[in-house]
């Protein structure tokens, strides 16, 4: 506090009774004996008179380190032509990192050292791999304790593909001639579905961008924004795994 430092001496002991009689004092570089939480004992004296001094304790707490998994994480392949480049939405896997344990924050990093430092993180929603495969960093964060792990992330693209659909075309309706109609989503996800391997999902999206990251998922049933002709982008994923993107293009008919 605000004595002075000069006029008393510190030491640290491991009981009450060593430091009531200034025995056995600890060694200032001084690693804890007991898991987790320990219990240190102070004793001050005066240096001017040894018999007049106080004693007091506190505790050593040791944060346990977070749990990082190691994950893979595919995306497909898209964006104009099959290169193995693409853009990854890296939170997808946040979860699978940190098992869902609440009070967790990730970050990602291109290489080990940045992720220990913390320097130069990558924007997590929109990643552009450089290499197929690339093995990036994620830093997982206690954010009460800010105490940190590491684990790798192999990024992967996909170069299944999976066919354009054209929806079975509606027509226009009464009294509301405006090129807009609800479209039954599930029935052309099945369609889609139909012949391709067992356990396969389908999620749409209005943009083939937002199907990348997968951002503004659309929900059934779905009317269309664009008068009379519309392209959505179905996202065919296996397990979170992107499986493939394919278009399929809605058709409204005007009445005669």
């Amino acid at each position: 506090g605000t004595q002075d430092a000069a006029s008393n001496t510190i030491s640290y002991h491991s009981s009450q009774f060593d430091a009531a009689n200034s025995e056995n004092p600890l060694p200032n570089n001084y690693t804890n004996e007991t898991p987790e939480s320990e219990t240190i004992f102070i004793r001050i004296e005066n240096n001017e008179n040894t018999a007049c001094f106080s004693t007091g304790n506190f505790n050593l707490i040791i944060n346990v380190i977070p749990e990082a998994i190691d994950t893979s994480l595919y995306q497909c392949d898209e964006q104009g032509m099959v290169d193995g480049f693409t853009t990854f939405n890296l939170t997808e896997i946040n979860d699978e990192i940190t098992a869902s344990i609440p009070e967790r924050m990730v970050q990602f990093y291109t290489s080990l050292s940045n992720a220990e430092s913390d320097t130069n993180a990558v924007d997590a929603t929109a990643f552009n791999n450089t290499s197929n495969p690339q093995t990036i960093y994620a830093r997982v964060s206690n954010t009460t304790t800010l105490c940190f792990n590491t684990a790798t992330v192999t990024l992967e693209t996909s170069d299944t593909e999976v066919l354009d659909y054209t929806a079975p075309s509606v027509c226009d309706e009464f009294d509301s001639e405006d090129g807009l109609n609800t479209f039954n989503l599930n029935t052309i996800a099945t369609d889609i579905l139909d012949g391709l391997p067992e356990g396969l999902t389908i999620v749409f999206y209005q943009t083939e961008n937002n199907a990348l990251l997968e951002q503004a998922p659309l929900s059934s049933p779905y009317e269309n924004t664009s008068a009379y002709t519309q392209t959505l982008y179905a996202r065919v994923e296996n397990d979170n795994a992107c499986y493939g993107i394919s278009r399929v293009f809605l058709n409204i008919n005007p009445l005669p």
